[in-house]
């Protein structure tokens, strides 16, 4: 495809399938290897754990009233942690589980970026910075690391391929502005340094319709930030709710992630599942 062209094509050619599936496996290899040679995870998975076993014992409405750190890699983590439950009828470590949920993300992650290189410099550059995206050691590492990092990386590269894809395509705008919004607010719900699309976003649509020359530029360039805004509030909106947010110091809370205080002194005793974390849990 050639990188001059613009539009953006809902029908994927066969050769960017094989592509993508091929890259994927790519990732899981990598992955596999970084998490089964990995001793413990990073530290910060300790404090992830900690509000992730909360969400589960606590309830979601009570865990996001507590706690003010983003949300939604600890969630992503119980969710695996109740699937694996179901699915082999015991619960591995949360170390595990928190690895097997970063790599996944890594894993995934391939998808989006690799779409994104390919619409803007063709497919030769979209294989080989995805191939260096999967390889890059401090990349590869996210997944044994067991972090929110690479959640954030997901929802990062696909947010930026929906916008791209908003920008580009030639119907359907509004409903790709507000699938853009949300994927910003997800990416914000995971760590607050996603909260930089939001200017970027709104200067690249202001100059993409040159809202400056004409009111029908300026018209274009509301319609499609007032998408993007309805589709942020429709992720945000829902957890404001259940956090019982009311005033605006609570929400710059919330999208900054200020921590407030420790979940682990909200829960019960630790499990024998912490015996798999490093001993710093309790440092």
């Amino acid at each position: 495809m050639p990188a001059s062209d613009r539009r953006f094509h809902p029908f994927v050619p066969h050769c960017v399938w094989r592509d993508v599936c091929a890259l994927i496996v790519l990732a899981v290899v990598v992955q596999t290897w970084c998490v089964t040679r990995a001793a413990v995870p990073a530290l910060d998975c300790v404090r992830l754990v900690d509000r992730a076993e909360a969400l589960e014992s606590l309830g979601l409405s009570a865990a996001l009233a507590a706690d003010t750190e983003q949300p939604l890699f600890p969630a992503v983590i119980a969710a695996t942690h109740r699937g694996a439950i179901a699915l082999i009828g015991a619960a591995p470590s949360w170390a595990a589980i928190a690895q097997t949920t970063a790599a996944m993300c890594l894993v995934l992650c391939v998808v989006p970026l690799y779409l994104l290189i390919l619409r803007t410099l063709g497919r030769p550059a979209a294989l080989a910075g995805t191939v260096a995206f999967c390889l890059l050691p401090d990349v590869a590492c996210l997944g044994a690391d067991g972090t929110a990092d690479s959640l954030h990386l997901l929802l990062f590269a696909t947010a930026l391929y929906a916008c791209h894809g908003a920008l580009t395509s030639s119907g359907h705008g509004a409903g790709r502005w507000t699938a853009t919004g949300m994927f910003v607010a997800l990416a914000v719900l995971t760590r607050a340094e996603s909260l930089v699309l939001l200017p970027a976003i709104g200067l690249t649509v202001f100059i993409e319709h040159r809202a400056w020359r004409s009111f029908g530029g300026l018209r274009q360039a509301a319609a499609s930030l007032g998408a993007f805004t309805t589709g942020w509030l429709l992720v945000l909106l829902p957890v404001f709710a259940l956090a019982e947010v009311r005033t605006p110091h609570d929400v710059a809370d919330r999208l900054l992630g200020h921590p407030t205080r420790e979940l682990s002194a909200l829960t019960a005793e630790p499990t024998a599942q912490h015996a798999a974390l490093p001993p710093s849990r309790h440092g």
